[in-house]
């Protein structure tokens, strides 16, 4: 895996975190 690789994977993983947590905050207020 080269370098630029890595930094997508973290980039998504980071969005896909912030996503789950955004739609518990919606579910937890809705």
């Amino acid at each position: 895996m080269n370098r630029s690789e890595k930094i997508i994977m973290n980039e998504m993983t980071y969005w896909k975190n912030l996503m789950i947590e955004s739609n518990q905050t919606i579910a937890f207020f809705g």
